[in-house]
């Protein structure tokens, strides 16, 4: 994602950044369609988009036809920490596809829904909002204060409309989204926002 830093952080236009978020925004069915389908057969089916995309980054980094295609077409959206210096560098959507499946397989599906929604929606209003309107950056990875804010607000709303969640774990969760995402690290944060805010939503139902 990183989506909220500058341009001298992420080095692809704000064209190219609405681009990347509206195919982005397509994930966002997975959890529709994995919140009416069994959970045993969405996992099945979210491991085996995982391999498909892992194979591709393997085919990329390999400079096949594959990979040729995809820098030909996509080379524009595509950050500096995914392309291809040394070994296999994985997509945003691999990682997010890996955070997926283990969402699904390991947490209750409501609470699944909502931290993978939070991880689309939130992030790319975040990263627009962040871009355009950001001024106060804080932290590593040069975050604003104003695409954070945006990421939370949409949050709130995200775990709202799901069912089955209590106020309190739907804020909590909300809220640690926005900074997980926002936190520096070596994991991309496709991987960290729904594991970590779905973690922290399980253990405040848990607790009530």
């Amino acid at each position: 994602m990183t989506g909220q830093t500058g341009k001298s952080g992420d080095n692809i236009t704000y064209g190219a950044e609405i681009q990347r978020k509206m195919i982005h925004l397509c994930s966002l069915g997975i959890p529709i369609v994995a919140w009416f389908l069994p959970t045993l057969l969405a996992v099945l089916l979210l491991i085996i988009m995982f391999l498909v995309s892992v194979l591709i980054d393997v085919e990329r980094a390999r400079n096949s036809a594959v990979g040729k295609l995809i820098n030909n077409h996509l080379g524009f959206m595509i950050r500096p920490h995914e392309k291809v210096r040394r070994g296999i560098p994985l997509s945003g959507s691999t990682w997010m596809l890996l955070s997926a499946v283990i969402t699904f397989a390991i947490f209750p599906k409501s609470v699944a829904v909502a931290a993978f929604s939070m991880l689309i929606l939130c992030d790319t209003v975040a990263a627009l909002v962040g871009r355009r309107w950001g001024t106060v950056r804080f932290g590593p990875k040069r975050k604003s204060i104003e695409g954070t804010a945006a990421f939370f607000a949409v949050g709130l709303v995200v775990v709202a409309v799901v069912p089955g969640l209590p106020p309190l774990a739907g804020i909590l969760g909300a809220a640690t989204a926005a900074i997980a995402e926002a936190l520096p690290g070596k994991w991309d944060d496709n991987f960290t926002v729904p594991i970590l805010s779905g973690a922290v939503m399980v253990v405040v139902m848990w607790l009530l």
